[in-house]
Order: structure tokens, then sequence, then C-alpha cells
């Protein structure tokens, strides 16, 4: 390495010769030197004035050597080095292929495309991964070689039309556009027409061009950026779409609806869906076209789906979609349709239930009445369905429909109304709750419902709560005391004496920036908690309790320790270390 320096530093002279002689060398323990020789060389002057002795290194009988020799050749882009590249990408070590793979496409000559799809069936992951990225820049620095990329995509090898695949997404080159729209009609296989237009369903759009901006903490947990910016490609990928709406098979029309829900002129695709659903007869397809249009809120749709929701025999798949339409176009019209369907003895449970669920998200109060009957039903995501709903449209008498259910003689049936009358945030429902969390059996029920309400009336459930080894428990608590902690105040100081150090102990956390509670009997014996050195020391003067640690870090109502972190490898979600 000292040598390879100093002679990168003087340039050329007479060491040259002797460089060259090492790189000559045939013995495998100087395998090494031959490295640095070529790293030498190429510092020089870029292996220009060794071109041949480098292109001879290609064939050395090392790989290691072969691997940078390939590696200087591909860098320094040496088109005269094509035949020896592409006799290198068949080399029976792994890892000189992916160096062949590599500077074949740092090389970018079209006659590459051919031999690079055959490499496709690599088997070594690392040498694929460096084809698929070699005909990439193959096709980026000559845009014309984009068609013979895309010819593998029909290919009957799934690993050489994968790969073609991956060589051909997220490029935004309008030949590569026209290539693939070219494609998507031209091939007799309807298999590589899909992949042709998944591919252009991706470049439809561009994603915004980054300003300089940070993302959050973890931004690879967060969603990539949307694809929004209309580009030169923009306008052939969807002309695509549109000729693949009439194709004879569902799936290349579903693609090019997905497609066409891409479109910047909705008005145009919205036309196409009409038409085309006038003359469609698959049922899939009509039920995506049913959830184009509902998208793109076509004014006509109304007039389908009133047609739709009447007769029985109505598909599955379509009648599902057009129930979700209808909730979200949400006309007086369809709304009324959908409260006396909702009614229908024939409606199957998944079509009744999703009606209902629509009908709360419409917030109709008319729907109570038709909903009431399924507030009892025997299967249980039906009656949930209808308590949801119901909470959803709110008002006295969806809460007098509620509050009936607390009567009911299934205690299951109370517990849910408990939890919808929390849920409804209403303040009118705080006696109905205390009631139920004196009864034992819809104690911890009514409790976590109180939790959600700020209100003084239930301060004797908070401070149950703010006792809890729950920790999820107590910090609603804190939550729900916090609007209320002025009013509350008071009433906590006169009892103060009677609290528990727990209870104590969540109060202070909670007061700790009021300056009035920082002098009230609640905080007359409060303690500093203990610094992080006490903790240190204590740990290190105790054996501890290995069976007691571990229950600590499975149970989830506690710390909840395996939320975030994995030991001996047993996690939820691993984020923190093992």
């Amino acid at each position: 390495m000292t040598a390879q320096r100093a002679l990168s530093r003087r340039g050329r002279g007479g060491e040259m010769e002797q460089v060259v002689q090492v790189l000559k060398t045939t013995d495998p323990a100087s395998a090494p030197a031959r490295w640095h020789a070529l790293w030498a060389l190429d510092a020089l002057d870029g292996g220009q004035s060794a071109r041949a002795d480098i292109l001879a290194a290609t064939e050395d009988p090392d790989a290691s050597v072969r691997r940078q020799a390939i590696r200087q050749l591909g860098q320094r882009r040496v088109a005269q080095a094509m035949p020896t590249l592409l006799s290198n990408s068949t080399d029976r070590d792994a890892s000189v292929r992916f160096q062949a793979a590599t500077a074949l496409g740092r090389v970018g000559e079209t006659n590459s495309v051919p031999q690079l799809l055959s490499a496709l069936a690599e088997s070594d992951l690392v040498a694929r991964f460096a084809v698929f990225t070699g005909l990439n820049r193959v096709g980026r620095t000559h845009p014309s070689a984009w068609r013979m990329i895309a010819s593998g995509l029909p290919s009957e090898q799934p690993r050489l039309s994968e790969g073609a695949e991956f060589a051909l997404r997220e490029t935004y080159d309008k030949e590569l556009v026209a290539a693939l729209a070219d494609r998507a009609t031209d091939w007799s296989s309807d298999k590589a027409k899909a992949t042709a237009l998944r591919l252009l369903i991706s470049l439809t759009h561009r994603p915004a061009e980054w300003m300089g901006e940070w993302g959050a903490y973890h931004p690879a947990l967060a969603p990539p950026p949307a694809k929004t910016n209309i580009w030169e490609g923009t306008a052939s990928a969807l002309r695509a779409f549109e000729t693949a709406l009439g194709s004879p098979s569902p799936a290349l029309r579903l693609l090019a609806i997905e497609g066409l829900q891409r479109a910047d002129d909705r008005k145009a695709a919205t036309a196409a869906f009409r038409r085309q659903f006038e003359r469609e007869k698959e049922p899939e397809v009509r039920a995506a076209l049913i959830r184009a249009r509902s998208e793109f809120n076509d004014p006509a749709l109304a007039t389908d789906l009133a047609d739709l929701l009447r007769p029985r025999d109505v598909d599955e798949a379509v009648f599902m979609a057009a129930i979700r339409a209808a909730g979200r176009l949400g006309n007086e019209q369809l709304t009324s349709a959908l409260i006396r369907l909702v009614s229908e003895p024939w409606l199957s449970l998944p079509r009744r239930t999703t009606i209902i669920d629509v009908l709360g998200d419409l917030k109709a109060p008319g729907a109570l009445s038709a909903l009431q009957p399924s507030l009892l039903a025997t299967d249980r995501s039906l009656r949930l369905a209808a308590q949801s709903a119901a909470r959803k449209i709110g008002g006295e008498p969806a809460l007098q429909m509620l509050r009936s259910l607390l009567a009911n003689p299934s205690l299951e049936i109370r517990r849910e109304a408990v939890a919808a009358l929390g849920l409804m945030r209403e303040r009118s429902a705080v006696p109905d709750l205390l009631a139920e969390w004196r009864a034992p059996e819809t104690h911890q029920a009514a409790l976590v419902a109180l939790l959600g309400l700020s209100d003084l009336r239930a301060l004797d459930a908070y401070i149950e709560a703010l006792g809890s080894t729950d920790v999820s428990l107590r910090k609603q608590c804190r939550n729900a005391l916090a609007n209320i902690q002025n009013e509350a105040l008071p009433l906590l100081e006169a009892r103060s004496a009677s609290l528990s150090p727990a209870v104590l102990s969540g109060l202070q956390l909670l007061y700790q920036t009021n300056n009035r509670a920082r002098t009230s009997p609640l905080f007359a014996n409060a303690k500093a908690p203990p610094a992080m050195e006490e903790y240190a020391s204590y740990t290190l003067a105790h054996t501890g309790n290995a069976v007691l640690g571990q229950r600590v870090f499975f149970d989830e109502t506690t710390v909840a320790c395996i939320r975030c972190h994995a030991a001996d490898r047993c996690a939820v979600s691993a984020q923190g270390p093992d």
C-alpha cells in the first residue's frame, strides 16, 4: 500500500515497467501485490499505458485479481474490454460475475444486453442484482436499448422475466414508457402485458423533487413520498391504460382501471369508466369500476348504484362495492335505500354488517330504528357493528338505545354497551357508567369507559386507576384528570391522607408543574425519584431475580418491554436491542 501511494504521487516514470512486471506474475502468494499493481496503474494514468496487461489480468488464475482487473476496466468505461467482460460474465466465481455485470453496466454498450438478459438466471443473489442493475444502466445510457431489455419480460423462465422487470423499474425515461406501452398491447402473453402495465402504473407520475428537507425519525418506517408530478411519459402511460381497458383479459382490465385512477384528467377517465361499466360482465372488474367511479365522484354513479342495491342476485363483490360507494357519495336517495335494505331478511351477514358500518359513517339519524334489531343479534360482529353505528350517529335517541342494553340479561351485551357509551364521550352517560363501575361484573369495562371522559363525578374511578399496576391505565387516568385538575385539586387535597403511595405518586406526576398543587398536602411527603446512579449501585449490590425479571419483561400490562425489545429472540416487534 505504501509503495502504491508513493508511485501514484510520483507519476509516470521508469517504475511503470516494474509495476507491469508485478502484475504479470502468477504466484498465488503474490495476489495482493497484483491488486496494488492494478491500483497503482489506475492512479498513474487510468490504466491507459498498461491497458493490454490489465486486459490480460482478467484471465488471471486468482479470482481476486480477475475481480480487480474487471473493476478497473468498468470504472474507466473501457469499451475495448467488452469481449473480455462478456466472457467473464460466465466466470465460475460469483464475485467475478458480479464485477463483470457491474462493469458491463458502467461501459453501457448495447451489445451487452443479450448476455446480461441471459445472466438474469444467475443463482447468486448479489451477482443477479448486479446483472439487472447493469441492464438498467445500459438503458439509461442508451434509451434505444429499453425495447431490447423489455423483450425479457415475456420469457418463459420466471427468473428471467422477473429480472427484466427489476431492470425496468423506477426509471423515468420517456423511451422506456413508450417501449412498455407498445409491449402492453403487442405481446401474445397476458402475463407479460400485465407486467408492462404494472411498470407503467409505477411510472405514470414522478415523485416531487427533493427540496433538501429531512424526514422524520425513522423515515424508512414511513410510506414513500407520493408520486404526483406529471412528466413526459405520463400521457403515453395513460393512453396505454385506455387501450388496455378494452382488453379481453379481466386481469388486464383491472390493471388498466388502477392506472387510469392516477389520471389527472378525471373527467375523461370517468367517461371511460362509465362506458366500460355499461358493457362489463366480469363481477370483479365491475366492482373495481364502481370503486373508481366513486373515488372520482361520478354523478351518474348514483343511478347505477340504486339499481344494484335492489336485486338479490347481484354478485357479492359488486354488491359490497356498491354499498361502500353509496356511503362515499352519501346522497339522500342512496342513504334511504341503505336504510330500507338493512332490514331485508335475505341479506347475508357480511352484507348487513357492511351496510350498518356505512350507515354509521354517514351518521344517518333515520337509520336508528332500522338498527334496533341488530343491537341484540346473536352474532357478536353484527351487534358490535350496530352499537358502533349508533355511537357514531349520536344524539339522545342513540344514547337511549345504548342505555337500554344495560338492562339486558346478557353480561356480554351489557359490557359491549358500556364500551359503546364510553366511546360516545357523552357526559350525560356518566351516571350510567358509574353505576356499572360499581357492579363487579361490569366494573373493569366501565372503568376503561370512564377514563375516556373528564368528569369530577368519576373521581373515585380515577383514583382507583391511578393505583393500578397497568401502565396504560394510569396514563389514561392522568390524561382524564389533566383536563379537570384545577377543579379536582381541592377534593384530592381533602382526601390526601387516605390515598395510597402509588396514587400519590401518580398525582405528583400529574401536578408537578402546578405551583398551587406543589404546596398542597399531595406533595407533603414527596420524595425525589432515585437517580440513575442509585439504581446502578443497587443493581451491582444485589443478585436480582431472573424469573421476576422475565415476568416484568413479558407482561404487556405494565412496562411492556417486549413490545419494543427482544429477549432470546422473542419479541412482538423488535425495534430495540436483544
